[in-house]
């Protein structure tokens, strides 16, 4: 019948095709992870270290961050708001779309021999995830907004650097 082989042979072309991809996979993940660590850091990767566990997606962060207090905590230090929004930017510019990026979820840990006075550390990936690109504008101030009402909503006003 040649209506069967017509789709016999698309079937043997697909599983090939599909062959040559799985073969490639891990050279593309390399390629994915080698892009990341060059335009982030290997820090990065242990913070987008991940343990699924039903639909719970759990990220492990190795590292204990000595002596910090989280951004919202430390919202009178002009230094610690912007070494949040230079890390804010740093996130939206390697495409990483994070829900639930609030104050609370940044670390400021003070250090003067730190170019910026100390250095901020994201300790909650929930629901984060790697886009192909940097964030588009429109996405960028989505969060921005977000991490502003969270300062409003617990402290009653948004530091000038955040205002809209």
């Amino acid at each position: 019948d040649p209506v069967a082989a017509v789709f016999e042979g698309v079937n043997l072309a697909m599983i090939k095709i599909i062959e040559v991809m799985m073969m490639l996979a891990p050279y593309g993940v390399f390629a994915l992870v080698y892009m990341v660590v060059i335009r982030a850091g290997t820090e990065v990767l242990l913070a987008l270290g991940e343990r699924r566990a039903g639909w719970v997606r759990q990220h492990l962060v190795t590292e204990e961050v000595v002596g910090a207090s989280t951004v919202f905590e430390a919202r009178d230090d002009e230094a610690a708001l912007a070494a949040a929004d230079a890390l804010l930017e740093q996130v939206f510019e390697l495409g990483l779309w994070a829900t639930d990026l609030h104050p609370a979820n940044l670390l400021w840990q003070p250090d003067p021999q730190h170019a910026q006075g100390g250095r901020c550390w994201i300790i909650d990936l929930a629901g984060a995830a790697m886009r192909l690109g940097p964030l588009r504008p429109q996405e960028r101030a989505a969060r921005r907004a977000r991490f502003a009402r969270y300062f409003q909503k617990h402290a009653g006003s948004v530091p000038a650097r955040f205002q809209a």
